[in-house]
């Protein structure tokens, strides 16, 4: 069975023609020969994606666009997968794909060959980090620098909805649909999809050579904005968490988070370990952010 035949990408897009264009051409020389459905689902309702739609039709066999009028990333992400159900009924794989970043080479082939090896319900790619050399301390030891990455094979859980594939098989843990809306501006639907799988016992997998490139744009560098996105991932993890864990447990996974931040955050001052205390202090602002989530607050990233 030629599974790139049941094989459909799944691309949100808001406001990023450049990327996404780069996006397609990264996909093009990885499709090729292979009859892949690619949907984006465009947020803005505008003219640029239709027109780059039109203009990528002849390099790809089966390319659509849909404009989602409702904002939200929940939104988007469902509306495409509810695109793929209904208007491909026979999928077997849902691609899911950022604008923002690119494929590497042999990514999809990659893919395809862990899911060959370890049947699962979702699989997750490596996201590789690029950013200025230039960029200041706390950019270089943050998540936009380098992402942490596995061996291929079962994990347990994944993280980030950028470079993952769904398997129908999922349909046996949850129905549709995926994506809470109540995360839909702040961020966190893929947190709380991965967390509603785990909690039915659905099984994930990690494939570590599919390699995809996300860059960082430099206004999301600024030390400010790189503070408050770890903050901001806080606030809404811990109010994921306390939906499945208690908020007992929540407040004290957040509570010896946040003293342990604050400890080596002190030890690498006093031994001017520069790189460390950027580190630290990124997960002090990240487990702050975990205190003020449990009381229900939330922050609209995606506003």
């Amino acid at each position: 069975m030629n599974l790139s035949t049941l094989s459909v990408i799944l691309i949100p897009t808001f406001r990023r023609p450049v990327l996404l264009r780069k996006l397609l051409n990264s996909l093009q020389s990885e499709l090729l020969s292979k009859d892949v459905a690619i949907v984006i689902g465009d947020n803005d309702c505008g003219v640029d994606v239709p027109a780059i739609v039109e203009e990528y039709k002849s390099l790809f066999s089966n390319l659509t666009c849909i404009p989602v009028p409702e904002r939200g990333i929940s939104q988007v992400r469902n509306a495409l997968v509810q695109h793929a159900v209904d208007h491909f009924p026979a999928w077997e794989y849902l691609i899911m794909l950022d604008d923002d970043g690119f494929v590497m080479p042999g990514w999809f082939s990659s893919l395809f060959e862990t899911i060959n090896m370890y049947p699962a319900e979702v699989y997750g790619g490596p996201v590789l980090g690029d950013i200025p050399r230039e960029s200041n301390i706390f950019a270089r030891n943050s998540l936009y620098a380098a992402r942490s990455t596995r061996s291929t094979g079962y994990v347990d859980i994944l993280s980030g909805a950028q470079n993952i594939v769904i398997s129908r098989s999922i349909e046996s843990y949850i129905d549709y649909p995926f994506f809470d809306m109540a995360y839909g501006l702040s961020g966190g639907e893929d947190y709380a999809f991965f967390r509603r799988l785990r909690a039915k016992d659905a099984r994930f997998a990690w494939s570590a050579d599919a390699y995809l490139t996300e860059p960082t744009p430099v206004e999301r560098l600024q030390v400010k904005k790189i503070i408050g996105r770890y903050y901001t991932t806080g606030k809404y993890m811990a109010s994921i968490d306390r939906s499945f864990d208690g908020t007992l447990l929540t407040i004290m996974n957040a509570v010896k988070g946040f003293l342990g931040s604050i400890l080596k955050c002190l030890k690498n001052l006093l031994l001017i370990k520069k790189n460390e205390f950027a580190s630290s202090f990124l997960m002090l602002a990240h487990f702050s952010g975990r205190l003020m989530g449990v009381t229900g607050s939330r922050s609209s990233r995606y506003s």
